[in-house]
């Protein structure tokens, strides 16, 4: 049976028709017997090792000349100011994940590396992230406010659709609410955002290797002993910057680079840096042998325990 969809790699991109549809040539020359029904396929390109829809595949250019394999594609930004234009009907064209952070609960909090049975502690976690699914405060809506003061100094804007983005905020939201924060509007967000900025990278390197980059990213508007809070797309293997070693480097980076309020030592020193994945493994993997004890019989002291441990990560070191 063949497949009902067709494939086609290596598409050339060309330029853009009279018609404000871009042109793209199928290697092989296939004609339209070979293409017909494709209509509406998608156009993906590859870049920043993410699949970005760039377009959506209208019909074959009409023959002239007998050249073939050329088609017509009406690219994404189009149907972007559709939707600018009638807000209120449609939704913007972006990953679920970005859409909405039930597409992630069961992605967070995965606890791995524990010999101990402690399920009953990922359990109640994912709960917290089931709720979070109600927050009025959607990826959408994070995203559109804070925009690239998210991400790491030098991150592309592409990783505003990464999927490790928002399962870093989905974890950040679960350890805010089990101490005590629960942020469900715009200017809530800004608040917490200020008092926790959290910042990603989608390197798959040890956070050691950008850790200039990250001084360099988007410190404005930070309180006083505010936590800086760094993801990426690799397990650290130190879960915090000591405050000497970020005062040793910012002296080899200018003032102009720096986005910050106030550029002094005792600025910068008076900000925690940790790894987002302490709260996980300082704080439970780590911890295995307290947390088995715990089930529906206990479960309050279950967050008291956890609530004490992140606490103790935020407020002690």
């Amino acid at each position: 049976m063949a497949h009902p969809y067709r494939i086609d790699t290596d598409i050339i991109l060309l330029g853009t028709n009279n018609n404000q549809l871009r042109e793209g040539q199928i290697p092989g020359n296939p004609d339209i017997t070979e293409v017909r029904g494709q209509s509406g396929g998608a156009i993906v390109k590859i870049k920043d090792n993410c699949l970005m829809l760039v377009g959506i595949q209208n019909k074959m250019v009409d023959a002239f000349n007998e050249q073939l394999g050329r088609i017509e594609f009406a690219t994404i930004d189009s149907f972007d100011e559709i939707v600018q234009q009638f807000p209120d009907d449609l939704s913007p064209l972006s990953p679920s994940h970005c859409k909405s952070f039930k597409f992630l609960r069961d992605q967070v909090m995965k606890l791995e590396g524990c010999f101990y049975d402690i399920s009953y502690t990922k359990q109640c976690l994912q709960y917290i992230a089931e709720e979070i699914t109600l927050n009025p405060l959607t990826p959408q809506v994070i995203k559109n406010r804070l925009k690239d003061r998210l991400l790491i100094h030098n991150e592309q804007e592409s990783s505003l659709y990464h999927k490790g983005l928002w399962i870093a905020w989905l974890e950040l939201l679960i350890i805010l609410r089990v101490i005590g924060l629960r942020p469900q509007s715009e200017q809530e967000l800004d608040d917490m955002f200020n008092q926790y900025r959290i910042i990603y990278s989608s390197s798959p390197q040890d956070w050691s290797f950008f850790i200039q980059d990250i001084l360099r990213s988007d410190y404005k508007g930070l309180k006083e002993n505010a936590c800086v809070i760094v993801c990426n797309e690799r397990k650290p293997s130190k879960w915090m910057i000591g405050k000497g070693i970020l005062q040793d480097i910012s002296k080899k980076i200018s003032k102009k680079e720096m986005n910050i309020d106030e550029v002094a030592p005792r600025t910068l020193d008076s900000y925690k840096h940790i790894h987002l994945y302490a709260f996980q493994q300082n704080c439970i993997v780590a911890k295995e042998e307290e947390f088995m004890r715990f089930n529906n019989t206990n479960e309050d002291e279950l967050y008291e325990k956890l609530k004490q441990e992140y606490e103790y990560i935020i407020y002690n070191h």
